[in-house]
């Protein structure tokens, strides 16, 4: 990668991290640190949480009963809908973005991957 591209990438990799820890909401997963190692490698370092992604349970259930679907989706929206009044954009929604704890008491969670000023 050219260094001009490298370093609009990057950039645009800490802003979108930067803009995750703004969007504090129980459906988002949570940005703990951003940096670049010692190697030159970029990170987030995000909360660790236990369970599936949406792709995965799809796979192993098949097609989600209405039901099912509404508790997945309205934690999904509301999260997304903090998101847009804060001024930030999803730009990547898809099963495999939506993360389904195990512990069938807690709320799906948003993965903040593609996180983007609107």
């Amino acid at each position: 990668m050219a260094p001009g591209r490298r370093t609009e990438s990057l950039n645009q990799f800490f802003r979108e991290g930067i803009s995750s820890c703004r969007v504090n909401h129980p459906n988002a997963v949570t940005v703990l640190d951003s940096g670049i190692s010692e190697t030159g490698i970029a990170y987030l370092a995000m909360e660790l949480l236990v369970g599936r992604s949406l792709t995965q349970e799809l796979k192993l259930f098949g097609r989600c009963s209405l039901l099912r679907c509404a508790q997945i989706l309205v934690p999904v929206c509301q999260a997304l809908a903090k998101a847009h009044v804060s001024g930030f954009i999803h730009r990547d929604i898809k099963p495999d973005n939506i993360f389904l704890p195990e512990k069938m008491r807690e709320s799906p969670v948003l993965n903040r991957e593609a996180v983007g000023r609107g």
